[in-house]
């Protein structure tokens, strides 16, 4: 009964940890996959703004039958304004800083002729030289640098205006200019000899616009694909958007979780070991296994807490505005393992956060539940995070496969219920919806296979340490049983502090603090 009080006291010091570990992460990439939802919508309930184009409005425009690809090609060219907008935005968020870029038409300035984007400061100050221009035009980088070349583009060129091009057309554009420069040079060439003082003037003119367009047009964040898929399917755009956001969260903290988890199960099942309760190989095995518990749980909880810190960032409710600047994502997520449907009323505003954690509480969650009411108070976790190593990549890759997939479904579900849906549209997201659950069949099955993988490749490598840590304590070998705990502390990532009794005793001596 002792044993099951500790190991369960120990459980819940991890989840503990990996709560208040995730509470940076969490509100970094909440509020960058916020941007994505603001996009889609056109709305920003937070800073209490509405944006003159959103994915969503963009979508239902009018398209002329006589003109379809003309008019479909300009709507996606104002997607792709949208869209590098929230892309910049969110990774100004995850990277701590203030910029916001925004559309030109969004702060009063409609149908700007020289600038589509500016870049506001902290301040909420226009940076000078911030200006730029979007041109997603041509059907391939051939047809996008002719229509670059050509006396309409002379006012952005002559502004000395950065220009950003869809990024999968900027490398041939960037090839393309290069072999033509070379062609007007040799033609230069050839028309000097001739002496023809009117086409060397003209050539020259083609040089520097090519040189110009070499120095100018930038890659945007946006492919010219991408742009096109949005205009046609903006939920779906964006649910993708979230959910690479939320991966790159849950990849970050996944390390941080699979090293706190290793390191108390290594304490734990050494103890368990020389108090004759394990053997050495049962030992390591579960030291395998917690380790990558704690990778998957910190996952979960950063990537599903950034979604759910966006979604309430965003929300209508002030509440729910303030409670996603605490640690309440977090939280919710590890209380929320089978009660998805609890949480999906609690951001929606159809309950509120008592009766979402009496909900979760009859679920088998009312040890959580006091936790989820501290962050409602509004008092946030610290964020501590040590550094660890990449722990089961391929488990994350197949993790993030089915988070998506998961996600993509609901979306396509919730797409179901609008009013008024034609029949072929009901047909085409039944389609999709079936689709999506396939493919969460699929990343379900490939994780099952990744862990297997991972749990016996390492289970060798820890049983071989702690049974060296085991003889080098009968031998009195110190320095034998450092090696050996420094190799497990490495495959978690950490480094070690010494590597000797000598290099202990100088650290002690030094008052150097020790890290554990």
């Amino acid at each position: 009964m002792a044993d099951k009080k500790e190991d369960k006291l120990m459980d819940e010091l991890v989840d503990s940890a990996i709560i208040g570990a995730a509470a940076d992460t969490v509100q970094r990439y909440g509020s960058a996959i916020k941007e994505y939802n603001v996009a889609l919508t056109g709305v920003d309930n937070e800073a209490g703004t509405v944006m003159k184009k959103s994915l969503s409005s963009i979508s239902k425009m009018k398209i002329n039958p006589k003109y379809k690809a003309a008019n479909t090609a300009q709507q996606a060219g104002l997607g792709a304004e949208v869209i590098d907008a929230a892309k910049t935005n969110a990774e100004n968020k995850i990277q701590g800083s203030g910029n916001t870029k925004v559309r030109t038409d969004d702060i009063g300035r409609v149908n700007d002729p020289q600038y589509d984007h500016v870049i506001i400061d902290v301040d909420g100050n226009i940076i000078d030289g911030s200006g730029t221009q979007m041109k997603f035009v041509g059907k391939d980088p051939k047809e996008a640098l002719s229509k670059l070349s050509s006396t309409k583009c002379d006012k952005y060129f002559d502004a000395d205006t950065t220009i950003e091009v869809p990024s999968d057309y900027y490398e041939g554009i960037m090839k393309l200019a290069d072999e033509k420069i070379a062609d007007c040079k040799k033609q230069l060439e050839n028309q000097l000899k001739k002496g023809n003082q009117e086409q060397v003037d003209k050539i020259k003119k083609q040089i520097n616009r090519l040189e110009k367009i070499k120095k100018n047009v930038k890659p945007s964040r946006v492919t010219k694909a991408e742009a096109e898929f949005a205009r046609n399917h903006p939920k779906l755009a964006t649910a993708k958007y979230e959910l690479q956001t939320a991966h790159r969260a849950g990849m970050e903290q996944g390390k941080i979780g699979a090293g706190v988890s290793g390191a108390m199960s290594l304490v734990r099942n050494f103890k368990d070991i020389y108090n004759g309760e394990k053997e050495i190989d049962e030992a390591a095995f579960d030291i395998v296994v917690d380790t990558g518990k704690g990778f998957v749980k910190s996952y979960s909880t950063a990537s599903g807490g950034s979604l759910i810190k966006g979604a309430m960032q965003n929300s209508k409710s002030k509440l729910l505005q303030s409670v996603s600047k605490t640690n309440a994502p977090a939280v919710i997520v590890q209380a929320a393992v089978t009660v998805g449907s609890s949480i999906k009323s609690f951001i929606k505003g159809d309950i509120d956060g008592a009766e979402c954690i009496d909900q979760m509480g009859r679920e088998g969650f009312g040890l959580i539940g006091s936790t989820v009411l501290t962050s409602l108070n509004l008092i946030a976790l610290p964020a501590t995070a040590p550094a660890a190593a990449v722990i089961a990549a391929g488990m994350a890759v197949s993790m993030v496969g089915y988070i998506a997939a998961t996600a993509v479904y609901d979306q396509l579900k919730g797409a179901l219920l609008e009013a008024k849906m034609a029949r072929e549209e009901r047909i085409r997201i039944e389609a999709e919806c079936a689709e999506a659950v396939r493919a969460i069949r699929e990343y379900r099955e490939e994780m099952n296979r990744i862990v297997e993988d991972y749990l016996s490749s390492h289970y060798e490598l820890f049983g071989g340490y702690i049974e060296s840590m085991d003889q080098a304590i009968i031998a009195g070998d110190t320095n034998g049983f450092i090696r050996a705990n420094n190799a497990i502390m490495e495959s978690f990532g950490k480094k070690p502090q010494f590597s000797s009794q000598e290099g202990f005793d100088s650290l002690i001596l030094s008052g150097t603090k020790i890290v554990l």
